[in-house]
């Protein structure tokens, strides 16, 4: 059997590699926030940009190169009211995503958001 003071120095050794390496991983994590938070707004700017084509002219690249859109896996965009909203909207999008879908991002939409639950979608074979 260790003596005790020995068993103490061990313990106290794996304690501090254990806090070393909780920092390493919050510190991991505060980079994937900060790129997630680049991404998601990647994702706005795009989205803002696609608001501004036309309806009729994006309606008409769509229609005049099917190949290219049915070949596309399908989307799901997931908007919330506020950042409160954001766990249960992470939550809710694994399913989809595990399912195939390409999951766009959370986008934070405000007072844009309905007061209930809004399921859209593009094309009537879509519903």
């Amino acid at each position: 059997m260790k003596p005790l003071i020995q068993k103490q120095a061990e313990l106290k050794n794996d304690i501090e590699i254990k806090q070393n390496q909780e920092a390493h991983l919050r510190q991991d994590i505060r980079k994937l926030q900060a790129t997630e938070k680049q991404l998601n707004e990647r994702i706005r700017q795009l989205n803002t940009t696609i608001s501004l084509v036309p309806a009729e002219q994006l309606k008409g690249a769509l229609e005049a190169s099917p190949q290219v859109t049915s070949n596309l896996p399908p989307r799901v965009y997931v908007q919330i009211a506020n950042e409160d909203q954001r766990t249960i909207a992470e939550l809710v999008s694994s399913k989809p995503r595990s399912a195939g879908y390409i999951v766009a991002g959370i986008e934070e939409v405000g007072k844009k958001a309905p007061k209930r639950t809004d399921v859209r979608y593009f094309r009537p074979d879509d519903e």
